[in-house]
């Protein structure tokens, strides 16, 4: 019984392993969505759409938003909890790390991050523990977050800093039509 338990848990990992869109009602993405909840994720009834090789540390401690995109190859280091919010869209490469070490004695430590609505992170954006990034927010690519970041800013570089404010927001950033 137990090797049989190990096939199928690899079968529906591998079964989940493929660039998915989970929409309310629709069947075909039941194995995902199993896949999801098996983890313990929080997820909104709305869509989320999670690429390929997307790699969560344990299982709990992340909240997903409505109609969040998470590119593949993305990684979710969630020693502590990890919230984001509605309508949040990144490019491949994402990493999100809730741990980190005292210098001192290297002794291990976990802070939550929280992402607010409205969010797009570029490719290869790392966001470290602690941080809080607000709403209407651009983090440019390559970007190395370690501060909170302001409502309705661009920022960018290593470390990410303020390269601009974005003016008539709800204009420049609408929600994903393509997910509803």
């Amino acid at each position: 019984m137990g090797k049989l338990k190990i096939l199928l848990l690899h079968l529906i990992n591998k079964l989940a392993d493929f660039d998915f869109l989970i929409r309310p009602n629709q069947s075909r993405f039941k194995i995902r969505e199993f896949y999801l909840k098996k983890y313990k994720f929080t997820f909104h009834s709305a869509s989320i759409r999670l690429g390929i090789n997307v790699y969560f540390k344990q299982k709990g401690n992340i909240s997903f938003g409505r109609r969040c995109c998470i590119g593949s190859f993305s990684q979710f280091w969630n020693y502590d909890k990890i919230t984001i919010g509605d309508d949040f869209l990144s490019a491949g490469n994402l990493i999100i790390n809730t741990g980190s070490h005292e210098l001192h004695d290297l002794s291990p430590y976990s802070k939550k991050v929280t992402i607010g609505n409205r969010v797009w992170c570029g490719t290869n954006v790392t966001i470290l523990c602690g941080v809080t990034i607000g709403d209407d927010v651009v983090v440019a690519a390559g970007s190395v977050v370690t501060k909170n970041v302001e409502n309705g800013t661009v920022v960018g570089g290593v470390p990410a800093k303020f390269i601009k404010r974005i003016e008539n927001r709800t204009k420049v950033i609408k929600q994903f039509e393509w997910l509803d």
